[in-house]
């Protein structure tokens, strides 16, 4: 939907079945807008619509997954990330486990023309062409020749008729590029490390300059942002945000860092618990897939519900009212997660043996009922207490842990506290009475939650 706020209008530019991809790119003077499509095979394309003829252009074929498009800053060109470097890293599909092809670091940085005069700045400088030896200097000229006021109109002549159909990338490796940014001098990216499990924020000077490398600015980053202006940078890391100037420099921790210590805000949880609720109950009456909720009254759902929060101390509280609440859809992978939890700072974890325990009736310890079973070819997911060292059995009592005596206590996990993948010393008695030691690594509950669903499997 575009809205107009002189007629106070709305228009729909673009319908289809799949939902449209953020970003959408204003063009420099706000004449062109362009966003991410979806064929009909869902692969994304992009599309441009000029507002001033209020028609819309496909740029690209659809053939090649395309997203993320931005203008230049003079408004000659769009660029956008394409996956089209298609090269499996599984040589054949032969094999033990049927391998299929694996495709990584597929995308690069893509151009398209929307003026036939423009040049490329990333094109090579050869004997027959008009482009200069580095076309950064013409870039800075042409800006210092525009007047310094922000209201300036920046006037371009557009020609969408075949925009597309020629295309330019830009001089970098493929990668996993997960989002981009420009300003008029510098090209910024930042890309996934699948080895290191990590972001890393590049960047490459807009210039058709001989030796143009590309730089690495920051490792293990979470976000970056250029100011409006194209004059700055903003990153964001675990230690942080760093703000500095968009040259391709590297941040100083020191002289870059914005201080956040001292910000504070002040809010009404209530409220905003309140919020919360109405916001979760309006994103199923609107988005959820059956428009009759499942036969459902959702509005009888809301004035149920709804009373329950003005008693709601913490956002687990919450969470328990939102879980209850789409529970009546009756409908698989919804889930209620996330939040301002606070945790107390002796936050104590449980280490957990791997099996269902009950106490004995003769007051002893802890009778081990049931061993947990997984796959045996996977030693690493085997329950504590079926290592292939440990002669524990089914039926077998645990009458101490760690020299201090099982019996008469209501649950056993209190001499488990913080012992998940320690060594634990268990006392155990056997069937024929027999009395016996065994040394055991408790598992996390992660891991036991896993290691009940592995036998359930």
């Amino acid at each position: 939907m575009l809205y107009s706020k002189s007629s106070g209008t709305s228009t729909i530019i673009a319908q289809n079945d799949y939902g449209f991809s953020a970003p959408f790119a204003w063009s420099p003077d706000s004449r062109l807008i362009a966003y991410t499509d979806r064929a009909v095979n869902q692969t994304g394309y992009i599309r441009i619509y000029d507002v001033k003829e209020a028609k819309s252009y496909q740029v690209t074929t659809g053939r090649q997954e395309d997203y993320t498009p931005r203008f230049s800053k003079d408004g000659k060109w769009l660029y956008f990330i394409s996956e089209r470097t298609l090269t499996t890293s599984v040589r054949s599909p032969w094999g033990s486990r049927q391998p299929e092809p694996y495709y990584n670091k597929t995308a690069k940085i893509y151009a398209i023309a929307l003026n036939k005069s423009a040049e490329f700045p990333f094109r090579e400088a050869t004997e027959l062409s008009s482009v200069k030896s580095d076309t950064s200097k013409t870039l800075k000229e042409n800006d210092k020749k525009k007047p310094d006021n922000s209201k300036t109109k920046i006037e371009v002549i557009y020609d969408l008729s075949d925009a597309g159909s020629e295309l330019y990338v830009a001089p970098m490796k493929a990668a996993n590029v997960v989002n981009f940014e420009l300003n008029n001098e510098w090209l910024y990216w930042s890309e996934y490390n699948s080895d290191y499990n990590s972001v890393n924020l590049n960047a490459l000077k807009i210039t058709n300059k001989k030796n143009n490398e590309t730089a690495n600015i920051a490792s293990s980053i979470y976000e970056f942002k250029l100011s409006g202006d194209g004059k700055k940078i903003l990153i964001r890391d675990k230690n942080g945000i760093v703000v500095l100037t968009a040259d391709g420099s590297k941040p100083d921790a020191k002289k870059n860092s914005v201080d956040l210590t001292k910000w504070a805000f002040t809010i009404d949880p209530v409220e905003d618990w309140k919020q919360m609720f109405k916001d979760a109950w309006r994103m199923e009456r609107d988005y959820f897939y059956d428009k009759n909720m499942h036969g459902v009254d959702w509005q009888g759902i809301y004035d149920q519900y709804s009373p329950l929060v003005n008693r709601v101390t913490d956002r687990y509280e919450l969470d328990d009212i939102l879980a209850r609440m789409i529970s009546e859809l009756s409908a698989l992978h919804m889930f209620v997660y996330g939040g301002d939890k606070r945790q107390p700072g002796d936050n104590i974890s449980n280490g957990y043996l791997g099996a269902i325990l009950s106490p004995d009736k003769n007051h002893e310890g802890f009778v081990i009922n049931h061993i947990y079973c997984s796959d045996p070819d996977y030693l690493a997911d085997l329950s504590p207490l079926a290592k292939p060292d440990l002669e524990i059995k089914e039926g077998d009592i645990i009458t101490a842990v760690n020299g201090i005596s099982t019996a008469g206590l209501p649950e056993i996990n209190e001499l488990l506290e913080n012992k998940a993948d320690m060594q634990v010393r268990l006392k155990l008695k056997n069937t024929k009475g027999g009395i016996y030691e065994e040394i055991v690594k408790p598992v996390n509950a992660g891991a036991f939650s896993s290691l009940r669903y592995s036998e359930w499997e």
